[in-house]
């Protein structure tokens, strides 16, 4: 519980770092009624420093009785994974894979575009992090489709953002 805190202090911390430097961004028009690019960063940080301060100040969860005898009767068996599976971290090579993947991202998004360096992203992080059977691969490629398709709706579409490369707007 002491790491959530922590963390939950430091996302709130950036976060008022982040609306405070937003505030420095100079608006384009003033008095145009456009927004202009303090929006975007003001809302984010506000949403940080809010999640940060709730993960921060939450009470522990109360653990059922039931839940309180498997536990008792898992530690005093030797056998923590009956009641609450311990999930592995990912292998090393996926971890150093997934770094790959990031920096390559930034490396092609202004030569692929959005769309194209998004879903490769998105599609390559989704299958490292998960099993590799074929039924399960179709779907997550699927999923990574539609999540760079809606996306790039919303910022072209929706939020009128000139986003070079994408492919639905």
């Amino acid at each position: 519980m002491t790491a959530d805190r922590v963390c939950g202090l430091i996302f709130c911390i950036l976060g008022v770092l982040i609306v405070l430097g937003s505030r420095t961004i100079v608006s384009n028009f003033p008095g145009t009624g456009d927004p202009g690019p303090q929006l975007v960063p003001l809302i984010l940080g506000g949403a940080m420093t809010l999640l940060g301060a709730l993960l921060a100040l939450r009470r522990p969860p109360a653990l059922s009785p039931e839940t309180s005898r498997a536990v008792s009767q898992a530690k005093s068996d030797g056998n923590l994974g009956t009641p609450n599976e311990i999930v592995a971290p990912p292998a090393v090579w996926r971890r150093i894979a997934l770094g790959v993947l990031l920096v390559g991202y930034v490396a092609t998004f202004n030569h692929l575009g959005f769309s194209l360096a998004s879903f490769l992203f998105l599609a390559g992080s989704i299958l490292l992090l998960g099993t590799f059977a074929i039924a399960e691969i179709v779907r997550k490629l699927a999923v990574a489709a539609l999540v760079v398709v809606l996306l790039g709706y919303a910022l072209n579409g929706l939020l009128g953002l000139s986003v070079p490369g994408v492919w639905w707007s």
